[in-house]
Parts: structure tokens; C-alpha cells; sequence
């Protein structure tokens, strides 16, 4: 069976050549960067807030020293990219400021966050709820699912996808056809994998 991702898709769409090269004469250089090891950090200090809100309490999550976690993670992350890529995705000063937004960014998340997660009449179905479903002969579409949630009142589910961004998206970005349908193409997904009727599930990018 023959795993692919949406990454694939959007690599595929953009460029068929780049995609053959990539992933059928596997010529690709691939490179870590500050962004991507940004990314995974924040991502799972995120996600690790809002298992432990849902799961446990709110007060309990405020406990948790998320700038710390964040901390480790980065460190973490700059050294498997270090050992995989053979030489340091970026430098410590710009592993420091990413850090310091970082924690701006959580800061606002922890005084903000009763707008966009809250816990009365909502439940936490899980983070990297997985996505495996059957396109067609020995072809399956493989994902993960950053943040799942549905609300208890309108069996209604909200599938967020983590985005970190440095300045935000703009208009053009927003229109994005290979954002778009990432979180579409998850729903139709979703909805079929774990039986959940279609027009009951909505799909959010959460940007930070």
C-alpha cells in the first residue's frame, strides 16, 4: 500500500517534475530551518496546553511553564536537525529571538484563550488525531489532524491546523488554494473515516 500526503498533493499540483524528482528519483536535499523546528515546538507546547485543559483543568494548564517546554523543545529540535542535516539549521541568535516571540506568543494564547477553546459544553476528541483513508487501488492519503474538538451541544466538530506564521497571513495567502483545501479535503476525510456526517464538522486555521 502506498502512503501519500497532502504535501505530496500540493507538491504535485505546483510542480509535477518537482514532485517526480522528490519522491520517485529521490533527488531531494531536504534542509531544516528555524521556522520548521519553530513550528514543531510551538505545536506541541500548544497542543500539550490544551490535552491537559480538556483532559484535566484549566487551572492546571495555566500551571504548566510553557515557556520552558518551549525551551527544551526548540533545543530539541535544533539537535536532531543538526544531526540529520550535518550542520546547524540556524543560528543560536536566531534560536533565541524565535524563543522570545515565542513566549509572546503564549502570553497572548494563556489571556486570550477562553475566545477560541473553551471547556463548557465542548470536548477535546484529541491532537494528531490521525487520518488514513483508501483514494484508490494501493493508494492511501495519510494525515494529522493538529487539534480536534467538538461541541457537545450540537455534535458539531472543529478541526483546527496550527499555523505559525512571522507576520501573519494576508489576503493573498488566505486565498490559497493549497491551504484551503488541506483542512476540506481533512473534513471530507474525517467525515467518512469516523462516521461523523459532513455538515456537522467545520474546519479553522489558528494562527499564531
Amino acid at each position: 500500500m502506498n502512503k501519500i500526503s497532502y504535501s505530496q498533493i500540493s507538491m504535485y499540483n505546483d510542480c509535477p517534475l518537482k514532485w517526480k524528482l522528490n519522491y520517485i528519483d529521490k533527488l531531494s536535499i531536504f534542509e531544516s530551518n528555524i521556522h520548521l523546528i519553530f513550528g514543531t515546538a510551538m505545536h506541541e507546547v500548544l497542543q500539550k496546553y490544551l490535552e491537559i485543559m480538556y483532559y484535566d483543568s484549566v487551572k492546571n494548564a495555566n500551571l504548566l511553564n510553557l515557556e520552558e517546554m518551549l525551551r527544551d523543545k526548540l533545543i530539541e529540535q535544533f539537535r536532531i536537525a543538526e544531526q540529520n542535516d550535518g550542520k546547524a539549521p540556524c543560528t543560536k541568535e536566531d534560536l533565541n529571538e524565535f524563543f522570545q516571540d515565542g513566549c509572546d506568543i503564549i502570553d497572548f494564547f494563556k489571556k486570550r484563550r477562553g475566545e477560541y477553546f473553551s471547556k463548557r459544553g465542548y470536548k477535546l476528541i484529541g491532537c494528531e488525531v490521525p487520518i488514513e483513508v483508501d483514494l484508490k487501488k494501493n493508494i492511501r492519503m495519510v494525515g494529522y489532524l493538529d487539534v480536534v474538538i467538538l461541541d457537545e451541544f450540537t455534535n458539531t466538530l472543529k478541526i483546527y491546523d496550527i499555523k505559525t506564521s512571522t507576520q501573519g497571513w494576508n489576503k493573498w495567502m488566505k486565498k490559497d488554494e493549497n491551504k484551503t483545501q488541506q483542512l476540506l479535503l481533512y473534513k471530507q476525510f474525517y467525515s467518512k473515516q469516523y462516521n461523523h456526517p459532513i455538515d456537522k464538522i467545520e474546519v479553522e486555521y489558528f494562527i499564531v
